[in-house]
């Protein structure tokens, strides 16, 4: 297994100095009425010394391109994201739709949400880790095997494994010989066999995540298995709100068949516990969760 000097040097020489300029030329290669989309996320994000006006600005530019993204046909959406990213192009895509129902609320004390035909509760949200995902990812040659491989090292330079796991569990939904990649990617490693991977949130997001029930077995065999590893346990519990709703009923029932609120870590992640899903009326306000 790689040190983290060892990761972070390979990073370094797989890192991509004119990425932005090759999405660029993609990007204009796109209909004209998908370019504004992609131009929006692939500008480059305005610092601080440039004034709080160019940071509103790109953040409303932003906001408009997410929400126009909700608004184009599937196709044309993944046009897109491949334009931004053609190795994550269309994991990219089906997690844009799948993050529409997945958990919407943020913050240091986040409950997990979740509002069914809401897209506007999510929207900020996804515009947030798009923008982030593109700049992180836009350099590296990823594709979501790559990604299950390096994600727990990228994780280490920008706090995005979580986002990650909501990427890597869509690439394992879109099926195919990429969606077994991953899986099986993902299960090498959480069982220390990965030759570059190390285990990190993004693992057991992307496998509870998925709506493959085999991610979700793992999951529960590492958790029975975790024994005195309370990290690990609690690194699990407090993912499960994350996961598919199946998941997230699959963590909650071993819990309790194993009586393990025993432990610190599972009183820890019960008291954080999630509110139920909610289907709210098209009108509902904003913040109702």
């Amino acid at each position: 297994m790689l040190t983290a000097e060892e990761a972070s040097a390979r990073l370094d020489g797989l890192r991509d100095a004119g990425w932005r300029a090759a999405a660029a030329d993609r990007v204009r290669g796109l209909r004209r009425e998908l370019r504004g989309p992609a131009e929006a996320f692939l500008a480059v994000p305005p610092s601080l010394g440039q004034g709080r006006d160019a940071i509103a600005r790109h953040g409303a530019d932003q906001a408009a391109a997410a929400r126009r993204l909700d608004e184009l046909a599937e196709d044309e959406r993944a046009s897109v994201m491949a334009a931004l990213h053609p190795g994550l192009g269309p994991a990219l895509a089906r997690w844009w739709t799948d993050a529409q129902g997945r958990p919407y609320q943020r913050g240091w004390q986040r409950t997990a949400f979740r509002c069914a035909g809401e897209p506007g509760l999510t929207v900020h949200g996804r515009r947030l880790d798009l923008a982030d995902l593109i700049e992180c990812l836009g350099p590296f040659p990823a594709d979501p095997v790559w990604l299950a491989g390096w994600g727990g090292h990228l994780a280490m330079r920008s706090p995005l494994a979580r986002t990650f796991g909501a990427v890597l569990a869509s690439a394992i939904d879109l099926g195919g010989r990429g969606g077994e990649e991953t899986l099986a990617a993902l299960v090498e490693v959480g069982h220390g066999e990965h030759p570059v991977g190390i285990m990190g949130h993004h693992v057991i997001a992307g496998l509870l995540g998925s709506a493959r029930p085999e991610g979700w077995d793992f999951t529960e065999r590492l958790l029975l298995a975790a024994q005195r590893q309370e990290g690990l346990r609690q690194a699990i519990l407090e993912a499960a709100d994350e996961g598919h709703p199946g998941a997230f009923d699959r963590i909650l029932a071993t819990v309790l068949e194993h009586r393990l609120l025993r432990f610190a870590s599972a009183v820890r992640a019960a008291c954080s516990a999630p509110g139920p899903s909610c289907s709210l009326p098209s009108r509902s306000p904003a913040g109702t969760g």
